[in-house]
């Protein structure tokens, strides 16, 4: 007659190893859920942080506007000489540059935010045409 005493054992250890695992592999997981909630919670906030320097970047744009308008009105009159309207011109120029930036930066925080979200890896397909 042969009792497997070791045998028990050795299963009893196994089973507290795969319990072990099972408990690490759970953590893994609510550590990635929470890092992927973090990260879209973080997109959303860039895209409605470059949504409005896009609105900042368009209203200076209308500032510089009116500035090169009221150069040019100051200069036509014979009021001041063409170094305002030249200034005015490179603000103007500089504030549209500015516009473009922000304009960048909105479109890539949103594609930030569609890939952390999965439309990109589920959609793919649609924007290539495929």
């Amino acid at each position: 007659m042969s009792i497997p005493i070791f045998q028990e054992a050795q299963l009893r250890g196994q089973k507290e190893v795969s319990a072990a695992q099972e408990m690490g592999l759970t953590r893994n997981i609510e550590a990635t859920k929470s890092q992927i909630e973090a990260d879209i919670r973080s997109s959303l906030l860039d895209v409605q942080s470059a949504a409005e320097l896009v609105k900042v970047s368009r209203s200076n744009v209308a500032l510089a506007q009116q500035a090169l308008d009221d150069a040019t009105m100051r200069f036509t009159a014979g009021v001041d000489d063409d170094l305002a309207v030249v200034r005015a011109q490179a603000s103007l120029v500089g504030a549209e540059a500015q516009v473009i930036q922000a304009e960048f930066n909105y479109n890539y925080s949103k594609l930030v935010l569609a890939r952390n979200t999965g439309v990109v890896e589920t959609q793919y397909r649609t924007y290539l045409g495929k």
